[in-house]
């Protein structure tokens, strides 16, 4: 009963953070965008691109409109003992919204002159208040306080720029400073395609952009994309944790269908005796049923406690992902579905499991039931085995134990698959991040050099680079926005798909000619295409060939194409490159390159990027957790896998206690019997283990794809190390082995005189 209570303990606090994660994340970030009059849609808009028609594109195209002055600044931050280099978006705190609003989150200083509120995502990475913070910027360094942390929606480290606030002195300071980086933060609703807008603006606006700008920024920003940025991590880990409480809550449930049937078998001549003074069989059948269901009720109360005390630790985990200050509150509905539903479940097994005893009469059961006798065929004579006897006991053993074999069988498959999963999550977030490169589809480059237009040849800056000593490869990769068969999406061009390193494309191949397309494998289906398929780009609808599907967001969404330089320019003869993705080689700091960049091209580049950096910070969070998750999930299965075989040879040593003792009259000795307990298991397990091991590593990488459809991920590709997943089996054989001997040792104290005394 101890045991049964620890599992359902453990199930139940699990069930219970993994239900409030669920649906108080989500519902949190739902009611901070009700809270703050979050906007549909939102577009940082270069002030010098901000034209009267432009404004008036986006109040016909919206049904509600609002425009704030900000300024961007790509600035080195210092984030966890490390400089980033990241946009950051200034804002002037009294300045008024109406739209997308923003608020200040827990504890915060007095606001300074030299003061500033930063993204809550700033204090879960190591900023704290009264801190002073330097932003380089071009040399040029800006320093503040900081004096609280503010909620922004419109904020996270993958799409929306990290935006601060300071006050309105300050910001001028900025503003007259920084001319060039002058923004209008355009906020409105009623945009169902924020991308379509995007589009009209650019159509509008690039005939009249001459470039002596250094600052060339639009991108439209949905608020299903900051959603998904913000909450999908948290959620898909949410799921994961429910199916692994799921997976113990069945684990108990065989080991209470196996004690009932076992009590019952064993308890006959007790049962006889109440059946024969009165007691119907449903009174009987009912104190099991009450027995384990008060087990598991009293579980379910307890682990609840537990539960809240481990929700802070869960939320700063989320927190450092996410951003938001979620604090999990009181739950009382959840906590009610968790206790009654394991308490229900648990109930009607155990009804299931006790009907047997309706079918004993009183007399069968005062001598024993006839199920204690066996009348079939002995297919495994002793005399006749040609085995050495201690693993012909243990195969028969096995054979009339069939019961206990399919349990243990089924137990160790679970707990297998679970292990699996758990150690492919921990192999690809700490020991080759690869397929994490790989899961946004993004290019993985270790800089980039962002140009400044007009630009008069392309390819002799590419020349410029391309001689160094620590570039591997260099080429241009620019995004643009087209129309695909009348729905608006993000494209990425580049000159040559076969350089590119991160290779999204799941069916097909990535473009080749003019005339060719990869499209997301979620377009294809809202377009009902596949790869040989024409679609029809642009407005003129020109036909393309479909040749690959691909998955990722790196267009800032889920809906992307691919095309080449020469296919772009089909559909836009003045479509710039001015994006030039660099290839180091292998030890080569990134960070000493990309300042030696800066210097060599100086006002030629709006900025340089260090895209490993980039790629470290943007991976980190998502990764440290899934590390975590996968940590947690190995130490909790090897807790169920002690628990399932000190319960299983425990019973099987107290059910056989009378046949031990004969067997060490006759002349067997402690270390043969426990030898036998432990033969007999062996086969269940390592039949159970094997197939949970093939099944994990088998059906891993289709559940992280529904997992993560969210972000375009249509085929998972998670690296499952074979020499891992067949460790992990032998781990889980050694230690159910090691602990069937630990657990059958108690053999020693049975003797034959205690037989006689007894």
């Amino acid at each position: 009963m101890i045991i049964l209570a620890i599992l359902f303990l453990v199930a139940a606090m699990l069930l219970n953070v993994g239900l409030s994660v669920l649906f108080g994340f989500s519902n949190y970030f739902d009611e901070t965008v009700e809270e703050l009059n979050t906007s549909d849609a939102f577009f940082p808009i270069s002030q010098h691109f901000w034209y009267e028609d432009a404004e008036q594109l986006i109040r016909e195209q919206s049904t509600e409109f609002q425009a704030n002055q900000a300024i961007l600044l790509v600035m080195e931050i210092p984030w966890n003992d490390e400089t980033l280099q990241n946009n950051i978006i200034f804002n002037d705190m009294d300045e008024a919204r109406a739209l997308s609003q923003w608020k200040l989150v827990g504890e915060s200083l007095p606001m300074t002159p030299d003061g500033i509120y930063v993204p809550f995502l700033f204090y879960v990475n190591g900023f704290s208040l009264g801190d002073h913070v330097t932003f380089r910027f071009e040399e040029e360094d800006s320093h503040f306080t900081v004096a609280g942390f503010v909620e922004v929606v419109y904020t996270d480290m993958m799409g929306a720029p990290p935006q601060v606030f300071i006050p309105s002195a300050r910001f001028t300071e900025l503003w007259d400073a920084f001319s060039d980086f002058r923004l209008q933060m355009v906020f409105a609703n009623g945009i169902e395609n924020p991308t379509e807008l995007e589009f009209l603006l650019l159509e509008l606006l690039v005939p009249r952009i001459a470039f002596e700008h250094e600052a060339y920024f639009l991108m439209g920003i949905s608020l299903a994309q900051v959603n998904a940025n913000r909450t999908l991590m948290a959620t898909m880990l949410s799921v994961m944790m429910i199916s692994f409480t799921l997976v113990i809550a069945v684990v108990s449930l065989l080991v209470i269908r196996f004690r009932i049937k076992n009590s019952i078998e064993e308890d006959m001549p007790k049962i006889g005796s109440l059946q024969s003074i009165g007691y119907t069989s449903r009174q009987i059948r009912t104190s099991f049923v009450l027995q384990y269901g008060s087990i598991v009720l009293a579980s379910a109360l307890v682990s609840v406690l537990p539960a809240y005390l481990l929700m802070p630790l869960v939320s700063r985990v989320f927190a450092a992902q996410s951003g938001l200050f979620w604090q999990a509150g009181f739950t009382p509905v959840l906590n009610l579905i968790t206790v009654l539903g394991l308490t229900l479940i648990v109930l009607l097994v155990a009804q299931v499991s006790a009907r047997g005893i309706r079918k004993i009469s009183p007399v069968l059961a005062l001598r024993g039931g006839v199920s204690t006798h066996s009348f079939k065929r002995n297919r495994l004579p002793l005399e006749k085995s040609r085995l050495p006897i201690n693993p012909a006991l243990a195969l028969k053993s096995l054979l009339q134990g069939m019961r206990q074999s399919l349990m243990m069988f089924f137990v160790l498959l679970a707990v297998a698959f679970t292990a699996v999963v758990a150690l492919v999550i921990f192999y690809n977030a700490s020991i080759n991040l690869s397929a994490f490169e790989q899961v946004p589809g993004i290019e993985r480059g270790n800089a980039a050099i962002v140009f400044q237009p007009p630009i008069d040849d392309v390819h002799a800056l590419r020349e410029e680079v391309l001689p160094h000593p620590d570039v591997r490869d260099a080429q241009f990769l620019d995004t643009t926005q087209i129309i695909v068969s009348d729905t608006f999406v993000g494209a990425i061009v580049m000159d040559d798909y076969n350089r590119r390193v991160t290779r999204n494309v799941y069916r097909g191949i990535f473009p080749r000619y003019d005339n060719e397309i990869a499209i997301a494998g979620l377009l294809a289906s809202q377009l009902g295409v596949e790869v040989g398929d024409e679609v029809f780009l642009g407005r003129d609808e020109l036909p393309f060939l479909v040749t690959g599907l691909t998955q990722g967001m790196e267009a800032g969404g889920p809906l992307t194409v691919y095309l080449t330089i020469d296919g772009a320019r089909s559909i836009d003869p003045d479509f710039i490159q001015n994006v030039l993705m660099i290839y180091l080689y292998p030890g080569v700091d990134a960070a000493v390159f990309t300042a030696e960049m800066e210097e060599h091209f100086g006002e030629r580049a709006m900025f340089v990027a260090d895209g490993d950096a980039q790629f470290a910070e943007g991976v980190s969070g998502f990764a440290s957790i899934m590390s975590l998750v996968g940590i947690v999930i190995l130490l909790v299965s090897a807790f169920v896998v002690l628990l399932v075989l000190y319960f299983v040879i425990g019973s099987t040593i107290v059910r056989r206690h009378r046949d031990l003792g004969i067997q060490k009259a006759i002349g067997f000795t402690t270390w043969n019997l426990m030898n036998q307990i432990s033969l007999a298991l062996s086969f269940p397990i390592l039949l159970g283990t094997a197939t949970g091991a093939v099944l994990g590593a088998w059906l891993v990488n289709p559940g992280m794809s529904v997992g993560m459809a969210g972000l375009g991920v249509m085929q998972g590709s998670f690296i499952v190390n074979i020499a891992w997943v067949i460790a992990s089996g032998v781990i889980i054989v050694i230690l159910s082995y090691l602990i069937s001997m630990l657990v059958t040792w108690r053999i020693r104290k049975i003797s034959a005189y205690k037989l006689v005394t007894e």
